[in-house]
C-alpha cells in the first residue's frame, strides 16, 4: 500500500521511473536548501512585525515606570499613570480565554477518512468546490474528482532547524524530525530574548499518468501543542504554523519549479502590561489535526517528465521584551506532530 520516498524508485500503477542516487542526492540537497531559505524568510518576517509593534510599546513602558517607580517625587504626583497601572492589573487570564475559547469538537475518528478521501476539499485556488461546494454555494471548480491515490509512508526524508538570539535574557530552543516515524516539532522558550524553530518530513513522488494533471498533497497529521505568553510589562509575542512546499525537477535532477508554498497559522499572540495567555488547556496542553477542517492545501498542476518532492513542515518563533525595570516578557512553545502517511490525491 506504502510508497517509500526513499527508495530511489518512482512508482506508478503504470510505469516505474528508475532515479539514480546522484539524482536523488543533488533534488535532496537543493530541496532542503529551498526549506532553509524559506524558514529563515518566514521567521525574518514574523520578527520584523514583531519589532515593529515592539519598538513604540518598550518606550510607553520605560517612560511610565520610570515616572511612577524611580522618580523620588510622592507616587501621589503621578495620578494618571498609577490609575492607568491600577487598571492594567485588573486584566485576567478569563477574560481573554471567555473572547477566544476556540470550540473544541471531538473530531479525531474522522480525520484519517478525511486525509484518504478521493473527493477534494480545496480547489486550485483555495475555495471549497466540488460536492462539499455544490451543496454549499452551488460552486464550481473544474477540477473532476480524484481518480487515483498515492500514499506514502515511512522511511521519510527529515529536517529540523533551531535557533535564537540573547537579549538581556536567554532563550532555549529545540528542534526534532524522525525519518522513521514521522514524528517531528519543536520545544522553544525566551525570556528577554527571542526564539525560533521548525521542522518537518520530506516526501517524493512521480505522478500518475495521464499528465498533465491536478494534485493535492493530503498528509494525515494529528498533532499535539501548547503554548504560553507573560508580560510584566514588556511585550511578548508567539507565533506557529505549518505549511506544505513542494518542488520539482525533471528526470536529471535539474530545472528546480517551486510548485506550491502553502502556509497557515495555527495560533499567533501578544501581551504586554501584566497579560498572560496560553492555549485552550493550558499546561495539559491541546491535540489537533493539521491540514483540515478548513486548512488543507490547494491542488496544483503536475507535469510530466517530472520529479516531486513535499515538504510537510511546522515552524514557530517567539520573543520577549525587555529594558532596565522589572521582569522581562517571556514566551514558550511546544509542538509535536506525527505523520504516519500522506496521500498525494491526483484528479
Amino acid at each position: 500500500m506504502f510508497n517509500n520516498p526513499l527508495n530511489g524508485l518512482g512508482k506508478t500503477s503504470n510505469e516505474k521511473t528508475e532515479i539514480s542516487a546522484d539524482v536523488m542526492a543533488k533534488i535532496n540537497a537543493s530541496g532542503k536548501l529551498a526549506l532553509e531559505e524559506k524558514f529563515e524568510a518566514v521567521t525574518q518576517q514574523r520578527r520584523e512585525q514583531n519589532l515593529r509593534t515592539a519598538v513604540e510599546q518598550h518606550k510607553l513602558v520605560e517612560a511610565l515606570l520610570g515616572s511612577t517607580r524611580y522618580e523620588q517625587a510622592p507616587q501621589t504626583a503621578h495620578p494618571p499613570e498609577l490609575s492607568k497601572l491600577k487598571m492594567l492589573e485588573k486584566i485576567s487570564d478569563e477574560k481573554y480565554r471567555n473572547e477566544n475559547q476556540r470550540i473544541l469538537d471531538q473530531r479525531s475518528k474522522y480525520s484519517a477518512a478525511r486525509a484518504l478521501t478521493v473527493r477534494p476539499f480545496r480547489t486550485l485556488d483555495g475555495e471549497i468546490g466540488g460536492i462539499i461546494g455544490g451543496i454549499i454555494g452551488g460552486i464550481s471548480d473544474g477540477i473532476a474528482e480524484d481518480t487515483k491515490l498515492q500514499v506514502l509512508g515511512a522511511p521519510y526524508e527529515a529536517w529540523s532547524r533551531s535557533g535564537g538570539a540573547d537579549g538581556r535574557g536567554y532563550h532555549v530552543a529545540q528542534a526534532y524530525a524522525d525519518p522513521l516515524t514521522g514524528k517531528f516539532g519543536f520545544n522553544h522558550f525566551a525570556y528577554g530574548a527571542q526564539a525560533s524553530s521548525g521542522a518537518g518530513i520530506w516526501v517524493q513522488f512521480v505522478p500518475d499518468p495521464p499528465l498533465p494533471r491536478f494534485v493535492q498533497i493530503r498528509p494525515y497529521c494529528p498533532y499535539f501543542y501548547k503554548w504560553h505568553d507573560h508580560a510584566h510589562f514588556y511585550v511578548a509575542h508567539n507565533n506557529a504554523g505549518f505549511g506544505v512546499l513542494v518542488f520539482s525537477w525533471d528526470m536529471q535532477g535539474n530545472d528546480q519549479r517551486m510548485e506550491q508554498d502553502y502556509r497557515y497559522t495555527i495560533w499567533s499572540d501578544g501581551v504586554s502590561w501584566l497579560q498572560d495567555h496560553d492555549n485552550p488547556s493550558g499546561d495539559a496542553g491541546d491535540y489537533e489535526n493539521a491540514f483540515q477542517w478548513g486548512n488543507e492545501a490547494p491542488y496544483f498542476e503536475a507535469h510530466s517528465g517530472r520529479i516531486y518532492k513535499a515538504a510537510i513542515w511546522c515552524h514557530g518563533s517567539c520573543d520577549g521584551d525587555s529594558g532596565v525595570f522589572g521582569d522581562y516578557g517571556q514566551a514558550s512553545a511546544a509542538i509535536d506532530v506525527s505523520v504516519p502517511w500522506v496521500v498525494v490525491g491526483q484528479s
